[in-house]
């Protein structure tokens, strides 16, 4: 009778295909129905008691860490990884058995519920039904798992494809066998099916949205790993903005550095998962420094999220360092014992200019980098910095009152500031009155911007220092920036009492203010200078840093080079006036400057007795000896002070030609104080006009849209 019912059917429906077409599973499944519903089943019993053990590991992780929080042994631990290491993957392992048994006790459940149907061709197309919704269950809950493992193990992908750890490499294959696995598994129980999306409208509907779903998250992973891949292996350096946001391009000073470098640094970078431009600054900063010298700078980026193990490591192995924050940790040396850790905070500038009413945001990331590298080889020694006071000098020592304004008007925050940030410690040099000297740990003495003249006694102190060897054989070095002040009367320049020791060394100080013809949003004061060389083959850094930084000097005098100079002494002019515009000397500051230039401009003998030239006058002098730095003579003072900010004026290029100076006398690089990186602001324009930066295109945009859907619509109909 049933034979006789099947052949029926199929005479009545001739698109249906006939029971002999049914493959070896779908025929299995026709026949043994009843176990392949138990089977399912059983593996969602399993799957079940698999996911509540998972359930259990991951409830004990998280019971336990109350009472680790409440202690404070350790807190750098953490405590979820020390009571159960692999907490994220019982945690996915457990949500995938839960899908698995869902999978199997349902569609079991349903097969069991179900009556065979009386028709051949109706428990063929049952089982197809079977197989697509149990295999497509199943391979959805692999790829599930193959995801979730992927984004566990992304830190062993990293360190697999970009430090080139092959022990790394079976863990991303692991998760991407899973997930191959899934998916050929959705795709092959789909297959069955096909043979019936024709005259089976629901088997249809089943089909059509596997396929949907496996392509969908097909391309969604090949899309990730084109995009993982390219952004390794791919360099991205195009960068269309102003201010350079998206790229960061080492100074010729630290890449003259780096590549010099003799001991292995290390530098781990704690930073999280983010598309900030202080961030993405840090990761560019490690990754230019790799490129220069792969073979002694090695950059690791550990995430706080993938790469828990590792920093633990750290914490464990360098507790000074205080690793619970953002930052980049650098060791020295095979064994890394000498080690230094820089914070993401400290990399960034947040400063506000009252001039102009507006914050700034600049990337100090190169400096520092670069500043406690210098820290880090010279094994840890400062540099003692000696500020000369007594003579009206600007405080170093600034002392602010409640509303932030300092006491004393004219101080030296910033320039103190980048003097600490070059491993430099800054300390006052006030002279004995009966025995003055300068102290036997000093390695630079700065006198700067005195207002008043210095003794003999302290003159012939500072003479020794600079011609007496110290117990290590080395003698002293100074740097003297110098402004021209008034006499009590104001009649003329005073000496400053440092004129004979300048001298000694082939050094003559200008004893008039020099004027100048002003530029944009300068003043007749205000010396724009240019790096100058004696020698068009000698490379000085601080003439490498005047070239991307020239300072403006404002009330300054010239500094001239003398025949006279002591032993060996080799003086040389490192900056001078912008060439092409008048200067001119005057004895004392004149009431009326523009009033002096047109009086120039008209007078032959005038010129002559103001000594009147568009020719660079000398502003800025070094003096080595043997190779080695031994002085340096600004003709301004008040340029490395913080009230020289005003306008046009920038003291920060002024205070990094004064840092390079110092490392130059120190025989160093001048990479202690490169140029922060400063972020712009966009600041759309009060006075766009609405309907041009609104209506217009809002309204061009529908019409388009309605004439498209017109056009359309025309079509269609004709």
């Amino acid at each position: 009778m049933s034979s006789e019912l099947a052949s029926a059917s199929s005479s009545s429906d001739p698109q249906m295909p006939p029971a002999s077409s049914a493959g070896p599973l779908v025929s299995f499944v026709v026949r043994q129905r009843a176990i392949v519903a138990w089977v399912l089943i059983a593996l969602g019993v399993i799957s079940l008691v698999v996911s509540g053990y998972c359930v259990s590991r991951v409830l004990k992780s998280s019971t336990a860490v109350k009472p680790a929080e409440e202690s404070s042994a350790e807190p750098s631990k953490s405590t979820d990884e020390l009571v159960t290491p692999h907490r994220g993957e019982y945690l996915g392992g457990a949500l995938v058995a839960l899908l698995v048994s869902v999978a199997g006790l349902g569609v079991g459940a349903w097969v069991l519920a179900g009556q065979p149907s009386a028709l051949e061709s109706a428990r063929q197309t049952e089982a197809r039904t079977i197989i697509l919704m149990a295999g497509g269950l199943f391979g959805l809950a692999a790829i599930l798992l193959g995801l979730w493992l992927f984004i566990l193990w992304f830190g062993s992908l990293v360190a697999w494809i970009d430090q080139g750890k092959l022990s790394e490499a079976k863990w991303p294959l692991i998760a991407a066998l899973i997930f191959l696995v899934g998916a050929g598994l959705v795709f092959f129980s789909a297959q069955p099916a096909r043979a019936e999306e024709r005259n089976q409208p629901n088997l249809r509907r089943l089909i059509y949205a596997t396929n949907v779903g496996l392509s969908t998250i097909l391309l969604l992973v090949a899309l990730v790993a084109a995009n993982l891949f390219a952004a390794v292996r791919i360099p991205n350096q195009l960068d269309t903005t102003t201010a350079g946001a998206y790229s960061l391009e080492l100074s010729p000073p630290t890449r003259d550095y780096l590549a010099t470098l003799t001991t292995p640094v290390t530098a781990y970078a704690i930073i999280p998962e983010s598309s900030s431009l202080a961030v993405a600054d840090i990761r560019r900063l490690l990754t230019a420094a790799q490129a220069i010298n792969p073979e002694k700078f090695s950059a690791r980026f550990l995430s706080p999220t993938l790469n828990r193990d590792e920093i633990t490591r750290l914490r464990n192995e360098y507790p000074q360092a205080d690793l619970n924050e953002f930052g980049v940790l650098l060791t020295v040396g095979g064994s890394e014992k000498e080690y230094s850790f820089i914070r993401a905070q400290d990399m960034i500038d947040r400063s506000f200019d009252r001039v102009t009413g507006t914050s700034r945001i600049s990337f100090l990331g190169e400096s520092k980098l670069t500043s406690e590298l210098l820290f880090l080889t010279d094994k840890k020694s400062k540099a003692i910095i000696y500020f000369s006071t007594g003579h009206g000098e600007p405080e170093i020592n600034a002392i602010s009152d409640p509303a932030g304004f300092s006491v004393n008007p004219r101080t030296l925050r910033d320039l103190r500031k980048a003097l600490e940030s070059a491993a430099a410690e800054v300390r006052s040099l006030s002279f004995d009155l009966t025995n003055p000297r300068v102290p036997d740990d000093a390695s630079v003495v700065i006198v700067l911007d005195p207002t008043a003249p210095f003794s003999s006694a302290e003159v012939s102190a500072l003479q020794r220092y600079l011609t007496e060897p110290k117990a290590d054989g080395k003698k002293g070095k100074l740097i003297a920036a110098l402004s021209p002040f008034p006499t009590p009367d104001g009649s003329q320049v005073a000496a400053t009492g440092l004129e004979s020791l300048l001298s000694s060394f082939g050094i003559e100080l200008g004893n008039h203010y020099l004027l100048t013809q002003p530029g944009r949003g300068l003043g007749y004061l205000d010396i724009q200078t240019v790096p100058i060389l004696s020698s068009p083959d000698s490379s000085n850094p601080i003439a490498a840093v005047a070239e991307t930084q020239a300072p403006v000097f404002p009330l300054c005098r010239e500094i001239r080079l003398a025949p006279g100079a002591s032993g060996s002494a080799r003086p040389e002019p490192i900056l001078a006036s912008y060439p092409g515009r008048i200067t001119w000397f005057e004895d004392s500051r004149p009431a009326d400057p523009a009033r002096v230039l047109e009086m120039l401009l008209q007078s032959r003998e005038l010129v002559q007795t103001k000594k009147a030239s568009t020719r660079p006058r000398i502003v800025a002098a070094i003096v080595s000896e043997n190779n080695s730095g031994r002085l340096a003579v600004f003709g301004s003072g008040q340029a490395f002070t913080d009230r020289a900010s005003r306008g046009e004026i920038n003291p920060a290029a002024a205070i990094a030609v004064l840092t390079a100076t110092v490392n130059w006398l120190r025989d160093r690089p001048a990479v202690a104080n490169i140029p922060a990186k400063t972020y712009g602001e966009y600041m759309p324009n009060p006075n766009t006009d609405l309907f041009r930066a609104f209506i217009l295109p809002v309204g061009l945009t529908l019409i388009a849209i309605v004439t498209l859907g017109l056009g359309v619509w025309v079509f269609r109909r004709t």
